[in-house]
């Protein structure tokens, strides 16, 4: 079994809300997760379910899809070149099939997360 790096998209609400009166352009929110399957259609799958999770998780519902936003998950072909290099331990490894705590891929665990590792 392999592992891969999915980068999540995702937004928050006030983000969204912003974007819509015009005050900010981009609402999308990023974070990756590393995924162990079988393939990278796999792990990409598995992705946008956990993304789809952590987008209700940061709306506080469970009616939201990736879609109506058309957020996307994709692959990092290799993460230690990509934009993400500095912050790999900061992604959580799971396996197909399991969701990972959902607080700790937010932008307020990231933050601390930094502020831990500075």
């Amino acid at each position: 079994m392999n592992e891969y790096l999915i980068s999540l998209e995702y937004h928050y609400p006030e983000d969204y809300d912003l974007w819509g009166k015009g005050v900010i352009e981009d609402y999308e929110a990023y974070t990756g997760l590393f995924v162990q399957a079988n393939t990278v259609a796999r792990a990409l799958e598995w992705g946008a379910v956990v993304a789809n999770r952590l987008l209700n998780h940061v709306h506080k519902t469970d009616g939201l899809t990736l879609e109506q936003f058309q957020h996307e998950c994709s692959l990092e072909v290799d993460p230690k070149k990509s934009d993400w290099a500095h912050c790999l331990d900061f992604f959580q490894h799971v396996a197909y099939g399991e969701i990972p705590e959902l607080d700790r891929m937010t932008t307020d665990a990231y933050v601390k997360w930094q502020e831990d590792n500075a």
